[in-house]
């Protein structure tokens, strides 16, 4: 459990956020509700299917989307996005 608070939160200084920030407790928290799930969908028992075995569990996918949901009612953005843009992916010189 302790690893798993060390990642949730490296993932939110990457994000841009402080212990000391409003919010940043009920932003670890329910993110760590989102990583539990991965984490269990990650150590499950191997599916007997090929087909499902690279399935996320069903509440994984859902669970994500509660979280941006909430994320972005309760700060009025979205949550950051940590991946990089692809180097070719299309990026406008000038910003109107």
């Amino acid at each position: 459990m302790e690893r798993a608070c060390f990642q949730i939160g490296c993932v939110l200084i990457q994000a841009g956020w402080s212990e000391n920030d409003a919010g940043y407790g009920e932003v670890c928290e329910r993110l760590g509700r989102v990583a539990a799930l991965i984490h269990d969908d990650l150590h499950r028992e191997p599916c007997a299917v090929q087909s499902c075995a690279d399935q996320p569990s069903i509440g994984v996918l859902p669970a994500l989307a509660t979280f941006e949901a909430w994320y972005c009612e309760r700060f009025g953005t979205e949550f950051p996005v940590l991946l990089p843009r692809s180097p070719n992916a299309f990026q406008p010189l000038v910003d109107f």
